[in-house]
């Protein structure tokens, strides 16, 4: 262990890059898009989990983020109704009161920790629903995916199988790649990887150049390596089917068949297309125990839960494996309910829109598949209410209010798409 503390890390920090960045934070209260763009790469990197750092970024920027919503509050009120967000209101209102009167001690904590990616997802759909901020959002996730997906991938290449360094990101037994702080778990940092394959394809579609085009001939394959890296079987099958609505909207049939048919093939084979797994994450054996240990949750606190965040816990420490399963565990079906109904409204609409003729519709064809691929990685992950659920929400319903502008966006891609029909 103290081989992996005086080793030299790749990224190492900087007090002239922490002033300078702090500096910054506090300059773009001004520019809330710029602050937007700031709190999406510092909540992803999470640079204070990484190095030791003498400025806590992500306590800063909180009520900095608080800050710029409050005084323009006026523009969310004038932003587009998106009926989905009602049933994600509601959803976190259910379990601010379940932690009120069931676990009043973590009530705090719980607040804090959807709070962080409420105020991003208020943050990105009031500042960067329009051209420009789509652009500079998946500027600044791909970015961050980057970084932190890098320099676990140079230790595997540059350092010997075993090394401090080299175990330092991967997983002891298998030699799974993971990343660091939150990341560090290979589903989780396959995730991310699909995350940037998703906002190259959300720029090449919607902002179409060379340099973007190049951009993907260079880091699409480099993000599928790390997929393959991190041999998880739900992120390899999400970065698949990502592609799948745009090739089934698609005109030509004969394509169209093809495609689908070799990528439902690659899906039944992904087992042998990634590094074999030894470690105990592999049992599938053990992932249906937590499922069914999920279930008994259900059936033991079928209206409460046994309260937000309070699964693995109840599972001997370990992760559901299961978002869906997770909000039903822990908010009761009336929770289970709600998540769902937010999450399928959201779809419906998204997928209403793609049936358009709008001049954007390709873009949102691909970000409806990057939603499909999500809802599949909730099958298998665990995201509720997390950094990453809340921000993939709200690049669909910017991606819905941009190309469809009016008073009520998801009520106009429906009757669009039943015009086209």
């Amino acid at each position: 262990m103290e081989e992996i503390v005086t080793a030299k890390f790749l990224y190492q920090p900087s007090a002239l890059l922490e002033y300078l960045l702090l500096l910054l934070m506090l300059l773009s209260v001004v520019r809330p898009r710029m602050l937007t763009a700031l709190a999406t790469g510092i909540l992803l990197v999470r640079p204070n989990e990484r190095m030791d750092l003498t400025i806590p970024f992500v306590q800063i920027l909180l009520p900095l983020l608080l800050l710029v919503i409050v005084l323009h509050r006026v523009k969310l009120k004038e932003l587009p109704r998106h009926g989905a967000n009602k049933y994600l209101k509601l959803f976190i209102a259910l379990i601010a009161l379940q932690t009120l009167v069931f676990h009043p001690s973590e009530l705090f904590n719980t607040m804090l920790y959807i709070t962080v990616g409420g105020l991003l997802y208020c943050a990105v759909i009031m500042f960067m629903n329009d051209d420009d901020g789509i652009k500079y959002l998946s500027y600044a996730i791909l970015i961050s995916c980057f970084l932190i997906c890098f320099e676990p991938v140079y230790y595997h290449f540059n350092e010997p199988e075993g090394s401090p360094l080299w175990a330092a990101f991967h997983l002891p037994q298998s030699g799974r790649l993971q990343a660091w702080g939150m990341w560090a778990n290979a589903n989780e940092t396959a995730y991310l990887a699909c995350l940037g394959v998703a906002n190259l394809m959300i720029l090449a579609t919607k902002f179409r150049s060379t340099k973007h085009n190049l951009a993907c001939g260079v880091l699409i394959p480099f993000f599928s390596l790390v997929v393959f890296l991190t041999a998880s079987r739900a992120g390899f099958a999400s970065l698949l089917l990502m592609f799948l609505p745009s090739v089934l909207f698609s005109g030509r049939t004969a394509v169209k068949v093809l495609v689908v048919a070799a990528m439902l093939g690659t899906l039944l084979a992904a087992h042998t297309l990634t590094p074999e797994r030894k470690d105990t994450e592999a049992s599938t054996e053990q992932r249906g125990e937590l499922r069914v240990r999920g279930k008994q949750m259900v059936l033991e606190y079928p209206f409460r839960g046994v309260g937000f965040g309070r699964a693995a816990g109840e599972a001997s420490g370990r992760p559901l494996h299961n978002t869906y399963l997770q909000a039903f565990a822990e908010t009761g079906i009336p929770g289970g309910i709600l998540l769902l109904l937010f999450l399928y409204n959201l779809g419906k609409s998204a997928y209403s829109a793609c049936a358009t003729s709008a001049p954007g519709r390709q873009y949102l064809v691909f970000l409806f598949g990057w939603y499909v691929s999500s809802l599949f990685y909730y099958y298998w992950g665990n995201q509720l209410l997390s950094i990453l659920f809340f921000l993939v929400a709200a690049q669909v319903n910017n991606g819905i209010t941009n190309v469809l502008p009016g008073d009520d966006a998801m009520k106009k891609a429906e009757d669009a798409a039943l015009c086209v029909r």
